[in-house]
């Protein structure tokens, strides 16, 4: 029975098949692979793509910006707007 709330699912072999014609596709470019980790939301999927490191990610919201800051990632773009007063708290906090 399939669970009643949101999961990943991933097909390994496609996913680091992707992983790698990235990789590919940006060598020699000057490019830098920032994933943004709206669908993985996963510690092991970002560390898999940095081969088992960290790098730089972008999110979508505090909460992921958060969840991956606590786990090592400190270059993390978070791609929407926001409030000067959350800016000045929660956000600013992740320095």
């Amino acid at each position: 029975m399939a669970p009643s709330t949101p999961y990943l699912t991933l097909d390994l072999p496609r996913f680091e098949a992707n992983l790698d014609l990235a990789r590919r596709r940006l060598a020699g470019t000057g490019v830098t692979l920032r994933p943004h980790m709206k669908t993985g939301k996963c510690i092991a999927v970002a560390r898999a793509v940095f081969g088992g490191g960290v790098g730089p990610i972008t999110v979508s919201t505090l909460s992921e910006a958060e969840h991956f800051a606590a786990a090592g990632f400190d270059d993390i773009l978070y791609a929407v707007g926001i409030a000067p007063a959350v800016a000045r708290t929660r956000a600013a906090a992740l320095e």
